[in-house]
């Protein structure tokens, strides 16, 4: 096994997490209010 492709390999997916960093935080602030939104109407449902 060469040590080589797995620096690459993990450069690439750094880079690429860093790159989708702004997007993740803001599909995980999205899920967030959504998951809030659906607990309200469990609340209101009750």
């Amino acid at each position: 096994m060469r040590v080589q492709p797995l620096i690459v390999a993990s450069t690439v997916i750094m880079a690429s997490f860093v790159f989708c960093a702004k997007d993740s935080i803001s599909i995980a602030v999205d899920l967030s209010n959504y998951f809030y939104f659906l607990s309200l109407l469990g609340l209101a449902n009750e």
